[in-house]
């Protein structure tokens, strides 16, 4: 049975996977499912764990491809 506070933990996860953009926030991320798996107490999180890796991931690849350039151009301007 998944109490309360676990229902709370997947709305945490969403939310820091919205504001980490970097490999070593994914590896925390990757290492805290694999403690929980681990325990089995992944309850309902896997899919929620999912959908943070790839937006994780997204964040990455955002940073990678257009960090620069924005700070390029607010410089400028």
């Amino acid at each position: 049975m998944v109490n309360e506070g676990w229902t709370r933990v997947g709305l945490i996860i969403d939310a820091l996977a919205e504001s980490w953009s970097t490999e070593e926030e994914l590896k925390d991320l990757e290492e805290f499912f694999s403690k929980l798996e681990q325990e089995d107490r992944l309850a309902n999180l896997e899919k929620t764990f999912l959908n943070a890796q790839i937006t994780v991931m997204k964040n990455i690849d955002w940073r990678a491809n257009y960090e620069t350039k924005l700070i390029d151009w607010l410089t400028a301007n």
